[in-house]
């Protein structure tokens, strides 16, 4: 059997979740340097090829660099979610076998 997102539905709703959100976690941090050089290099590129002016290039620069960070928070937002899905479903795992053990 190949496997593929229909066997996703064979897991129970905890690893499922665990699964998709470990994937956008590990997205987000992977993305994470190719943005941060894609806005090195736009800025470079502003530079030598000389479509704009200085005080022009100190805003692009500045608003690159911006954009850039957006994927920093974005994967430290990943990074906290995940760990707070982590923590709920031990918290619940913990607490269902307190029941059990009654």
């Amino acid at each position: 059997m190949e496997w593929g997102i229909t066997q996703c539905s064979q897991w129970n709703g905890y690893s499922c979740s665990h699964f998709c959100q470990a994937m956008i976690t590990i997205f987000s941090i992977i993305t994470l340097p190719v943005e941060y050089d894609a806005s090195n290099r736009a800025i470079v590129w502003l530079q030598n090829a000389g479509v704009a002016q200085q005080h022009e290039l100190e805003g692009a620069n500045d608003a690159l660099k911006w954009a850039a960070r957006t994927y920093l928070v974005s994967a430290i937002a990943a990074i906290t979610y995940s760990h707070t899905i982590y923590l709920c479903f031990l918290e619940i795992e913990i607490n269902h076998h307190i029941i059990q053990d009654f």
